[in-house]
């Protein structure tokens, strides 16, 4: 039996979680944001290598989300954290590529049919990743199980959705260094939905 959360407990852990660990998330924030900044340099004054060097971003973002993911799930099962998860994870990478771009093409279709069908796929299948990372689902298996797990639960979702991202517009707007504690908080209460709606304590 699926178990129901609170979104304001969800941030509860999120926050309560992310204090004990919160120089392990700044020193991986840290290294994720110097490889975008160095990154974003070089596809700027790169000229001809400026494709390669975009394939190279896109698959850096990848493997740090699949990483970020990985690190959060060790946190919340009481695991001990390895820093090299951040960039580690390529073995996962084609199911997540794949199941990125069918959920693209999906919420795509439902914003362009009318919001509403959007922001319902939106928040049906956005767990697909943690279902990848966590249960090394296929990309289609890892979708449908989203779409499982969320049912009954869709406003909550979209509600947890919502909340995320204004935490994390809110750390951005303080000079940035906000999203070294908002990303953590959201992160690990994302990780808190997604254990809560698969059954787990």
């Amino acid at each position: 039996m699926k178990k129901k959360f609170a979104v304001d407990k969800a941030f509860d852990y999120g926050w309560s979680s992310m204090k004990p660990n919160f120089w392990f998330f700044a020193s991986v924030l840290a290294f994720v944001f110097i490889m975008y900044t160095a990154l974003s340099y070089l596809m700027k004054h790169s000229g001809s290598l400026n494709t390669v060097l975009t394939i190279i971003y896109y698959f850096v973002c990848i493997l740090v989300s699949i990483g970020l993911i990985k690190i959060a799930l060790k946190i919340y099962e009481k695991k001990k954290n390895d820093f090299l998860d951040i960039i580690n994870s390529y073995e996962q990478f084609l199911d997540y590529l794949i199941a990125s771009i069918i959920y693209g093409i999906i919420l795509f279709v439902g914003f362009i049919l009318l919001i509403v069908p959007g922001i319902i796929m939106m928040s049906r299948l956005m767990f697909y990743p943690y279902l990848i990372v966590n249960k090394n689902m296929g990309p289609i298996k890892a979708l449908k199980k989203s779409w499982e797990i969320t049912q009954d639960h869709t406003s909550q979702v979209f509600v947890f959705w919502l909340m995320s991202s204004l935490i994390n517009i809110i750390g951005m707007l303080v000079f940035g260094i906000g999203l070294f504690v908002s990303i953590p908080v959201t992160l690990m209460a994302q990780a808190y939905v997604y254990k809560q709606l698969m059954g787990s304590k």
